[in-house]
């Protein structure tokens, strides 16, 4: 089944092209079509399209049996239906020496639960206790269940901890309970995942509240140091909803308690730039530079995303930014956001994602490409991908030579009346078009090159559709693009020295207009998605199915209320449509604007642009959700990707400033030791000595001086240290410095030296 024009096309495979299905279920063809046909009209004359060859049938991988007990196996916790029927097992494993693994197992005892339902432990209690209006804790660990189990509380939790998400379908399970505890792990991901689930039942209208121990990582470690449930402490979570952004972002922020709470950045922290004294990939862990687990947990969408990027080993965050570039670039200039300041702007989104050589950037925008792909097929020329530092030129890549036809209005008439030949023209074709650079040296270089000065003012032209006109030129080779008749978005990834550069163009304003991501992996990341599984014999014959050989499958984005309709589909057609924020948002929008106008108030001069790239950004969180208006879940959506840009782009310059103090003080200490092994040769030749054996001798001198005559051995003992040796050696000598000082000493007259070898003052 597939849309024709106006219609319908279906193909039964039974009837072969037949339309006798049509009789079967009470249709005739007239059905088929969008308008009532007229008499006369016959059917569709368009070619029948060929039909399709079957599919292979796929093979379906090899399942491995588990051999029980499992190596390590200390405890096994059964996951039941509401029934009570056995859906899988979850199986701890704790091997001397090693961290402690879980293994799910499968009812029928495989590995692997693929295709079963998830459910939550202890289920039918969970259940019978909620629906008599009692209390129900939710722990984060089967462990952790049993031990509030035993003191007589109706416990549970998810399968695969924290790092797997909470789902609405959990929560429920949880309907009718007259209060729910959510007793989080003290963590920063503990933490995290007891917010998300405060925030599920927050939605489902269920009552909460989030305890954690002061004292212990978890509640059993809690209760075995003699801890009871009374001596929790309460965790603020966000029960209320907030007024403001500031408000959303105060209440994000580190809980009362003194716990280790995400630290969750806020707009007063771009100006604070942290102190890197390490790589980028280790500095990569701070949870500013990370959307929190409540983000991901907004809608299925972020989900199913942030699940992408687990299957491709990719940083989810990056690939959230290429996900809306994309989805920004399909986006004629006639699909606008109104910020309720100037008139409606483009939906031009720009991004970067910064790691070093290695860091998974190339893999970020293989995956993007499957959420959301490109049709060219019927985009056509209206649709144009442009490499940033290939030469060819931005305004350029939206034009094509076009012969202007006699009697039409570009006709030259002055040409024409001299009998001249009409030329063909530079005309604009190209409406759309998405910019790449997946190497930002390359990019940086054609920067500072001459023919590419005027890159970064372009783009920011491009990055709000501004008119582009090239007067040096010939009416024929002429580029030019009138404003709002173009948009065009772009991803770019850079190491982090060439992103430095970037960022110190600041002045230019393509910094403030681009959204930075980190192209590393968090640890926590890297965990959720590593392969615990117990590698058998029989893997080794097993290669899986073709698909799986090939790549790992990744589905395109589906856009929510649109019957079907892909997210990159929904976004291509759409015409004629302003995005409408809603009041709120455009009163934070007019605070920013007053802000960084204000002589009273400072803003960093990478954030001028703030308003309205939030404005852009929620807007395609929106087309992301297959809506046409800003709500306020887009907007928070906008504002988590902003605190991520910000805190990755401060400590990108932090590192930047780092490497230049550090190589001016690379710098200082060498003319340093230059000047030290100048003013050692001068006394060499003035003396005869090396300055650091004539301090030495006299330093000799005074001790002997103090404790009276003493052996060599005695003499050098505790009288040179290592920065003494240091600097000998800076000085260029290469000899041992203790028989250059007794030589210097005796030689000069300081110290006395018997036959027996002991030293003593002159």
């Amino acid at each position: 089944m597939r849309r024709g024009d106006g219609k319908v096309d279906i193909h039964c495979h039974k009837c072969d092209g037949d339309d006798q299905y049509l009789t079967a279920i009470g249709w005739t063809a007239a059905d088929l079509y969008d308008e009532p046909r007229e008499r006369g009209q016959g059917p569709s004359t368009a070619l029948p399209r060929p039909r399709p060859k079957p599919s292979r049938p796929k093979t379906p991988r090899a399942r491995t049996k588990a051999k029980r007990p499992l190596r390590g196996e200390t405890a096994s916790y059964p996951y039941c239906d509401e029934d009570g029927v056995l859906l899988f097992e979850v199986v701890r494993i704790e091997i001397p020496g090693q961290k402690k693994t879980f293994q799910q197992i499968s009812a029928d005892g495989y590995y692997g639960t693929s295709g079963i339902r998830r459910v939550l432990y202890r289920l039918p209690g969970v259940i019978k206790a909620a629906q008599a209006g009692e209390i129900v804790a939710v722990a984060e660990g089967e462990k952790d269940v049993e031990t509030l189990a035993a003191m007589g509380i109706t416990a549970t939790t998810m399968p695969g901890g924290s790092g797997m998400g909470w789902s609405d379908d959990y929560t429920q399970s949880l309907k009718g309970a007259v209060e729910v505890i959510v007793i989080a792990d003290n963590d920063e991901s503990g933490l995290a995942h007891a917010e998300t689930v405060a925030a599920s039942l927050d939605r489902h209208g269920i009552g909460y509240r989030v305890l954690v121990s002061d004292r212990a990582k978890d509640i059993t470690d809690h209760v075995a140091a003699g801890g009871t449930l009374e001596d929790l402490v309460p965790v603020e979570a966000p029960s209320a909803a907030p007024a403001t952004f500031n408000d959303y972002l105060a209440q994000r922020g580190p809980t009362d308690a003194g716990l280790n709470a995400v630290r969750h950045h806020s707009a007063d922290d771009s100006t604070r730039k942290p102190e890197p004294t390490q790589g980028l990939a280790t500095l990569s862990e701070s949870p500013n530079m990370r959307l929190p687990e409540t983000f991901w947990s907004k809608s299925t969408q972020l989900t199913a995303i942030r699940e992408a990027a687990r299957r491709r080993h990719n940083s989810p965050e990056m690939l959230m930014v290429i996900v809306l570039t994309r989805i920004a670039a399909l986006c004629g200039p006639t699909v606008r956001v109104a910020t309720g300041a100037g008139d409606p702007a483009t939906l031009s989104v720009f991004g970067a994602g910064v790691g070093e050589s290695g860091s998974g950037k190339g893999r970020g925008d293989k995956t993007g490409r499957k959420l959301v792909p490109f049709d060219y097929k019927t985009l056509g020329e209206d649709f144009v991908s442009i490499g940033i530092s290939t030469g060819r030129g931005i305004t350029a890549a939206f034009l094509a030579k076009k012969e202007v036809q006699l009697g039409h209005p570009d006709f030259d008439e002055e040409a024409d009346a001299k009998g001249k030949p009409q030329e063909k023209r530079l005309t604009q074709v190209a409406t759309r078009a998405y910019a790449t650079e997946d190497e930002g040296s390359t990019m940086m270089a054609a920067i500072q090159s001459k023919h590419g000065a005027d890159i970064p003012g372009t783009l920011c032209k491009c990055w709000i559709g501004e008119e582009h006109r090239q007067s040096n030129a010939t009416e024929e080779l002429r580029r030019s693009l009138d404003a709002d008749s173009y948009t065009m978005s772009m991803f770019a990834t850079f190491q982090p020295e060439p992103a430095a550069e970037l960022l110190a163009t600041g002045s230019i304003g393509l910094p403030q207009r681009t959204l930075f991501t980190l192209a590393y992996r968090s640890e926590e990341e890297i965990e959720a998605t590593r392969d615990r599984t117990e590698i058998t014999d029989a893997d080794w014959d097993d290669y899986g199915d073709d698909r799986q050989q090939n790549f790992v499958h990744v589905a395109e984005l589906i856009a929510p209320g649109t019957n079907g309709m892909t997210v990159a589909k929904f976004a291509e057609n759409l015409r004629d449509v302003v995005i409408r924020l809603p009041v709120a948002a455009q009163r934070e929008i007019a605070r920013m604007i007053a802000d960084g106008e204000s002589r009273e108030t400072t803003v960093h001069p990478l954030d001028k642009h703030r308003p309205l790239q939030l404005a852009k950004t929620a807007a395609v969180f929106a087309l992301l959700h297959g809506e046409t208006a800003v709500r306020r879940l887009h907007w928070e959506m906008a504002n988590d990707l902003w605190g991520v840009s910000a805190a990755v782009r401060s400590m990108i310059e932090a590192l930047a400033e780092t490497k230049v103090r550090q190589a001016a003080e690379a710098r200082r200490a060498d003319a340093v030791a230059t000047s030290r092994a100048v003013k050692a040769a001068e006394i060499e030749v003035e003396t005869g000595a090396n300055p650091v054996v004539v301090r030495l001798a006299r330093k000799l001198a005074r001790k002997l001086q103090a404790k009276g005559p003493m052996r060599s051995s005695d003499a050098q003992r505790g009288l040179i240290t290592g920065a003494d040796r240091r600097a000998y050696q800076e000085t260029g000598a290469d000899a041992p410095v203790w028989p250059a000082v007794a030589r210097y000493a005796s030689d000069s007259g300081i110290v006395s030296i018997d036959g027996d070898g002991v030293f003593s003052v002159v």
